[in-house]
């Protein structure tokens, strides 16, 4: 079948009609080649053949009709076009052609060439146009088909079509799914959109689309999660909603799961800063809990711990919503052999999950409703021993898995180590305030006590002196006021160190004078002070600067044999500086260790506060310490 030539069949039982068709055909400047077909059986062979651009077939084929070809052709999709040639004149058989599916209809008693070439090119364009319609439309549907991705058509509220990706991604067939409303079916974030869709349809803005991740419920009750795309198209020349769906669960899965992870390495951060910089007990178990709302989701959490008579109790709590309810939890307090849930973590050592409080035995209920539901506990170890416990509450029932046990048992851990160092803390803190007691114990009885026992000697004899020589008098009577002086800065001295608000308040002129009193009235070598009343120190600087202080008199006591002490004690330009100055032997800085005198610890007391600590000293030329900081 060439472009030129238009092959025509004529199925027509009356050879004389097939004559006068191709004749008046052949008068045409188209060429025709015209075939014909004398029964119905042979139109049925011809039609089938695929070989013809169009067919003219007579109503009246004996036994049968036009019409009953007209179907079988339609029933078998042969897409060659047919022409209904009737001599009956009956509007009602021209209507049945065309039901039938006829391309056109032809009167043969008024059959003119015109009317018979028009009718024959419009068959074959429409024939032509329909048949690449249909082409088009099944590479669209074999590409709809085979695309990997899930794709439906929403009309005037109805789903229509779906592609088998669509039912693999979803569970849902098209029945399912006719069966419902999109409301019953789509994930409602997305119904806002398709009205709005709607709406623009009907204002014929067909560019308007939609892009979204939002999750679904599958027909086997799953929750998966769709890249979801709507647009507008036309369907049928009726306008149309298209969804693309892909499934993005995986993906969403993974990154909820690093989502996790990240925020639960966050939270291990920041519970290690605290454990390094905080020895407050009561602040390190608070952030534990505040990391743990950030990693394990619950309502209500709280730890505890046991003491000496088993008796567990709430040291720190979070989530409760009133602080009469926060209060009342601290309260609480659980006898262990009675409480099963803690009982059995004490021996298992290992978390407890109860699904529903209601349904289980082992839960004991606190006298008021907390509405506890799920309930999850971890033990607290230190040395392999239970010392506390770590719980989470939670109002909806079985909310806890093994995976939020796993989890709280890390912050179990973090827990034990808070409490190892605070408790390792308080015992420093106790062996700190035992040596500062026996510190002073010592300075008592080294200093005041001996210099109280040499002036009561003095006391005593000073009646017998002005017996027997009454000029010693006075020099015993000098001397005694000096002793007594010297004992007095002495308590002094020991009062400020025991109250350090006192120490904190005086400054650094003040102290330096009770150091300086201290030290002539225990040793009777002079002490010159000079220096700045009103220089203003940090508490922290200002411990540093008396303790170098304190324990370089101390060195001119112990070795210096001095008869003479300068102290100094200035600032010039934002740099504060301390001088002791002795006249002793002195010592070579070569041959002396830093362990010796104390050395070694007052670089450490510098360096403690960035100051630069000097010191000078030769044989038989006295020794100078320097110490500077900078504000």
């Amino acid at each position: 079948m060439s472009d030129s030539t238009l092959h025509v069949l004529v199925v027509d039982d009356y050879e004389n009609q097939y004559i006068y068709i191709r004749d008046v055909l052949s008068a045409m400047n188209t060429t025709f080649h015209v075939d014909w077909a004398s029964t119905f059986e042979a139109g049925k062979i011809g039609i089938s053949s695929g070989i013809y651009d169009v067919c003219l077939v007579d109503y009246d084929l004996g036994d049968n009709n036009g019409i009953d070809l007209l179907r079988y052709a339609v029933e078998n999709d042969y897409r060659t076009p047919l022409i209904l040639l009737t001599g009956h004149g009956s509007h009602e058989v021209d209507l049945e052609a065309m039901r039938a599916g006829a391309a056109d209809y032809l009167d043969k008693s008024n059959l003119r060439l015109a009317t018979l070439e028009r009718s024959i090119r419009y068959a074959v364009e429409r024939a032509r146009t329909m048949n690449a319609l249909r082409e088009s439309e099944a590479r669209q549907r074999t590409l709809m088909e085979t695309i990997a991705a899930g794709i439906y058509i929403l009309q005037d509220q109805q789903i229509v079509y779906i592609n088998p990706a669509f039912e693999q991604i979803t569970g849902y067939t098209l029945s399912d799914l006719q069966a419902s409303t999109p409301s019953d079916c789509l994930n409602p974030t997305m119904l806002p959109t398709l009205e709005a869709l709607r709406i623009r349809q009907k204002e014929g803005n067909s560019a308007v689309g939609w892009r979204n991740e939002v999750h679904l419920m599958t027909k086997d009750k799953r929750i998966i999660w769709l890249d979801t795309t709507l647009s507008v198209i036309e369907l049928d020349g009726e306008p149309a909603i298209l969804g693309t769906v892909v499934d993005i669960t995986d993906r969403k899965r993974a990154e909820t799961i690093e989502h996790q992870q990240r925020t639960f390495a966050e939270a291990l951060l920041d519970i290690a800063t605290v454990l390094n910089q905080s020895l407050d007990f009561d602040d390190v178990l608070s952030r534990i809990l505040e990391s743990v709302e950030r990693v394990v989701p619950h309502d209500t959490a709280n730890i505890m711990l046991i003491d000496d008579n088993n008796i567990a109790y709430v040291v720190g709590s979070r989530g409760y919503d009133t602080p009469d309810t926060a209060e009342y939890i601290r309260t609480l307090t659980f006898y262990i052999p009675e409480t099963p849930t803690l009982s059995t973590m004490l021996v298992t050592k290992s978390p407890l999950i109860v699904g529903d409080v209601l349904q289980d035995e082992m839960w004991l209920k606190a006298e008021n409703d907390l509405n506890i539901r799920s309930y999850v506990g971890v033990p607290i170890l230190i040395s392999g021993q239970v010392i506390g416990y770590l719980n989470i509450d939670s109002h909806i029932p079985n909310f806890f898995n093994q995976f939020h046990a796993d989890r709280l048992r890390i912050f179990a851990e973090l827990a034990a180590i808070a409490i190892r160092n605070a408790q390792t803390f308080q015992q420093a803190q106790a062996r700190a305030a035992e040596e500062e007691r026996q510190r002073l114990a010592r300075e008592l009885h080294d200093a005041v006590s001996q210099t109280l026992f040499s002036a009561s000697m003095i006391a005593e004899t000073l009646p017998r002196l002005m017996e027997r020589n009454p000029n010693e008098v006075v020099s015993g009577l000098r001397k005694l006021s000096q002793l007594t002086k010297g004992a007095l800065a002495e308590m002094r001295t020991l009062l400020l160190e025991l109250r350090p608000a006192s120490f904190e308040q005086s400054n650094m002129l003040v102290l330096l004078e009770h150091l300086a009193n201290a030290f002539t009235g225990r040793t009777q070598i002079p002490v010159e002070l000079s220096g700045d009343a009103d220089i203003a120190l940090p508490l922290e600087v200002k411990v540093v600067f008396y303790r170098i202080a304190q324990e370089a008199l101390n060195n001119v006591m112990k070795h210096a044999r001095a008869t003479q002490v300068w102290l100094q004690f200035h600032q010039l330009d934002n740099v504060t500086t301390l001088c002791i100055e002795d006249d002793g032997r002195g010592f070579n800085l070569g041959q002396v260790s830093g362990e010796r005198m104390g050395l070694s610890i007052m670089q450490e007391r510098a360096a403690s506060i960035n100051a630069r600590l000097q010191v000078n000293s030769a044989l038989d030329e006295g020794t100078e310490i320097i110490l500077e900081w900078r504000s």
